[in-house]
Formats: C-alpha cells, structure tokens, sequence
C-alpha cells in the first residue's frame, strides 16, 4: 500500500487502485479543513480509515497545519484522544 498526495486529496494506494483517500481544504497557510473520509467497500473493515488518519496526522504536523475536523470520522478520532490535540484548530485566529 502505498500513499499519494494530489489536489487536496491523500490517496492509499493497493496494487494501483485506489483504496481510501481524505479529502481537506486548504484555509490559509496555517489550517486545514478535512471535509471527508472515504474507504471503498472491498476494504471496509480492515484499517484503513485509521491509516488515512495516521497519515493525515504527519502530513498536518510536518506542514505545521492545525485541522479543522469538518469530516466526523476525523472529528470524533481528534475530539476524544489527548495526542492529536496539537493539530486541532481550535483558535479562530489562526482562520
């Protein structure tokens, strides 16, 4: 498997077909708004939400981005756990 970046998207890759990709927004130079997460059927259930999340998390933190959750997947991983708490956006300067 493999992770691609293009036009807002962050492609999983298996075998040259994607698998799963997180779409986000670009806010300014400092956010990003992460609208939707998406897992084709023939890979539901078999983690690969949580590593489009993974993935999503050192792009965010090695761009120094903070994200927007707008997406409930994202919102509810960001919301509940303390280590992901350094790239959510909360301030609304930052917008």
């Amino acid at each position: 498997m493999e992770f691609m970046y293009k036009d807002n998207y962050i492609y999983l890759n298996d075998k040259h077909q994607v698998i799963g990709y997180i779409y986000y927004q670009k806010i300014n130079y400092h956010v990003i708004d992460v609208i939707s997460t998406y897992v084709s059927e023939d890979y539901r259930g078999q983690g690969i939400a949580g590593k489009l999340f993974d993935e999503l998390v050192q792009f965010a933190r090695k761009n120094h981005y903070q994200v927007i959750p707008t997406c409930q997947y994202i919102k509810k991983k960001i919301d509940h756990l303390e280590e992901f708490q350094d790239i959510y956006c909360k301030d609304e300067k930052l917008l």
